[in-house]
């Protein structure tokens, strides 16, 4: 028996999503969600392996998406920079981080605790205060 791993990328600028097969980076479908459609979507799919580019935004949806049982992978953007092909859109963007997520030598960067979000938010703040 063959068993393949599907990868859910997930674009969240524009919430562009792109379903693929792992070995093959074939795409099983593309899709465009609204912010509300995003959870109720995820929770219909079996856990698979979602991956995003890391933004302040990724770490709330990473948490969001572990407790639907899915594993989350947050890719750096300067590691899915290099990738990104032609034009920046959304197409392009996910395409870059389907093949950053495929690098062996990537380091994911692991999902923050809502109150380690919540300091960093409030230094940043305080920072730009104080200037």
């Amino acid at each position: 028996m063959i068993c393949y791993i599907i990868t859910i990328i997930f674009n969240i600028k524009k919430y562009y999503l792109r379903k693929v097969l792992s070995g093959y980076l074939k795409p099983l479908f593309n899709k465009k969600l609204a912010r509300c459609d995003f959870i109720a979507f995820m929770a219909q799919q079996p856990p698979t392996q979602v991956v995003m580019e890391a933004c302040y935004s990724s770490h709330y949806w990473g948490r969001e998406l572990t407790k639907l049982g899915h594993t989350v992978c947050l890719i750096p953007a300067q590691h899915v920079t290099p990738f990104v092909r032609g034009n920046k859109n959304d197409h392009n963007d996910a395409l870059a981080i389907v093949e950053a997520s495929q690098r062996p030598n990537i380091r994911f960067v692991p999902i923050n605790h809502q109150n380690q979000t919540g300091i960093t938010n409030s230094l940043i703040f305080l920072t730009i205060l104080c200037n």
